[in-house]
């Protein structure tokens, strides 16, 4: 059986989604969707079809990057259902949704590509920071964060880092919102990006993606966090593994609803009110109004880092991920 896998080109599918392959008994066209529009997606899925005449059922890869197209599964969906084809979309998105033809399947990939490495044991010695947060692409939402965490004087005791210009073509940044989104810190969040780019040391590389975690951020600070890559869409990346993963406390700027998720695999999270706030300016004052200067290492959240380590690196994660899409009936 030979399946297809398609990113810029025809090529092997990278380890991380060698997986879904596996599972699949029909023959399968997988199409790399992250960054591409719906007419981009259908025309080289026609073109496709149309040389490799044996697929059996297509697969759409958009688990890399949030979905900002809301009617993109719907767009796919009524493709598929004209082909008269079988498909799925692989997403990060921690809440799917049903269509006729399309089949959604939960696939946090960050997850997979995070742990294909080696990783540090736990250490729970005393830290120098209290709080670390790590910026690579300037949005509307980490500014807002910033100027919420200038404002309550976090800044200037924090391990931090925030680079100055979109790293995937250059531009300038906080294009993606309109400053009337800030609400009342508009004024404010305007002035600021006067302040970047903000870096850590010689080491950090102005726009660099780094997957590991042997930055000062998780191995000098009691508390990561978490700027995930949008607050508008239920989606994980491999930030959200990190503070898990070297054995700190953490916070999520991110989506509502995502310590809920974690806990419902059983890891234990340190947020109070905000997990259930849908407004987002709200929710992120409520984040930063949750921080103090007290140290975090109490006895209550060693334990809890302590059993997040220890759940994080027994596979278990993986396993129900797994179990759950060999439940779905695509063979």
């Amino acid at each position: 059986m030979q399946h297809v896998f398609y990113k810029h080109t025809i090529q092997k599918a990278p380890i991380y989604l060698q997986y879904i392959f596996d599972t699949c008994n029909k023959t399968t066209l997988m199409i790399c969707v992250n960054t591409r529009n719906i007419n981009e997606i259908t025309t080289i899925a026609d073109r496709l079809l149309d040389e490799c005449t044996n697929i059996q059922q297509v697969i759409f890869d958009h688990s890399m990057d949030p979905m900002h197209d809301r009617l993109l599964a719907r767009k796919l969906n009524s493709w598929s259902a004209k082909k008269s084809l079988r498909s799925f979309l692989l997403t990060s998105e921690f809440s799917t949704r049903s269509h006729s033809v399309l089949t959604e399947i939960l696939y946090p990939v960050c997850l997979f590509l995070f742990k294909n490495q080696q990783l540090p044991k736990l250490t729970l010695s005393d830290k120098s920071y209290l709080y670390s947060c790590l910026n690579r692409k300037p949005s509307w939402h980490r500014l807002l964060f910033y100027t919420l965490l200038k404002k309550q004087d976090y800044i200037k005791n924090m391990i931090y880092t925030f680079y100055g210009k979109d790293p995937y073509n250059n531009n300038p940044p906080f294009t993606d919102r309109n400053f009337l989104d800030y609400k009342q810190y508009q004024e404010e969040a305007v002035a600021n990006t006067q302040d970047f780019p903000i870096v850590w040391n010689e080491q950090d590389t102005q726009g660099a993606n780094d997957h590991s975690i042997s930055h000062d951020a998780y191995t000098m600070a009691e508390c990561n966090l978490v700027t995930e890559s949008t607050v508008d869409v239920q989606f994980t990346s491999e930030k959200l593994w990190k503070p898990i993963a070297s054995g700190q406390c953490f916070h999520v700027v991110g989506s509502p609803g995502t310590n809920a998720w974690l806990r419902s695999f059983g890891f234990e999270t340190f947020d109070k009110d905000y997990d259930t706030t849908t407004d987002s300016v709200t929710r992120l004052e409520q984040i930063v109004n949750q921080l103090d200067t007290n140290s975090m290492w109490s006895s209550e959240n060693i334990d809890k880092i302590k059993h997040n380590y220890h759940l994080f690196h027994s596979g278990h994660i993986e396993q129900v991920i797994f179990d759950s899409i060999n439940m779905v009936t695509w063979n």
